[in-house]
């Protein structure tokens, strides 16, 4: 068994401005953690840092798509003319209906949107809530706020986890591989780190007293 880590303490210090309904879940995490195995220390640190990184520090839990029409050109190229990527700007509805239209899962009008990221690990797509929503036992497909909400934030991505067998890599603090496993290539991988690396510092000075 891992040295008991207060995450509530924890995570006040590594996300001060962390959304209430957030902070209302921490409570919940000593027993979801145990009954999802993610049961060692640095699969914990590395769970929380993903989600840190995912939500800015838990100051969203919804995918941010408020981009101008130089940031859509840049991210989506090949989804956008100059012209679109102006009609486009800023409408987080629109740019996920046309983005994520006929993929993850999304077939029907308006999927693009509706299941666009959410949650701690920023779940994306119908395909995906679906998935979860039977691994869960919870009707993510019909109703997908249903990933944000206190009660049900950290079981949906303590699923997600194990179902990309996440603690492999955390067992052997691979974060590169790691960074593959759930995004499919290296984005996102230097700020992981920072947040990982902050992660480990605020659990290692909380676990220190008791180890010495």
């Amino acid at each position: 068994m891992p040295d008991a880590i207060d995450w509530g303490k924890a995570l006040n210090k590594l996300a001060p401005d962390a959304l209430p309904v957030v902070q209302a879940a921490y409570p919940s995490l000593p027993a979801l953690f145990e009954s999802a195995r993610i049961n060692t220390s640095m699969r914990q640190m590395y769970f929380i840092a993903l989600a840190l990184e995912e939500t800015g520090g838990f100051v969203t839990l919804d995918e941010n798509l408020h981009y101008s029409a130089k940031g859509l050109l840049a991210t989506f190229p090949k989804y956008f003319t100059a012209a679109q990527a102006t009609t486009y700007a800023n409408n987080q509805e629109a740019i996920a209906n046309r983005v994520y239209a006929g993929r993850m899962g999304n077939t029907s009008p308006g999927d693009g949107w509706k299941y666009h990221g959410r949650g701690p690990f920023q779940l994306t797509g119908r395909a995906n809530y679906a998935q979860l929503g039977k691994l869960c036992q919870l009707p993510l497909e019909v109703q997908p706020e249903l990933v944000n909400a206190t009660r049900y934030l950290f079981v949906v991505a303590a699923q997600y986890w194990n179902m990309r067998n996440l603690s492999v890599f955390a067992d052997t603090d691979d974060l590169i591989s790691f960074t593959i496993a759930v995004n499919g290539g290296q984005i996102g991988l230097d700020a992981r780190k920072v947040w990982l690396d902050k992660t480990k510092a605020v659990v290692n000075a909380q676990l220190a007293p008791a180890q010495a």
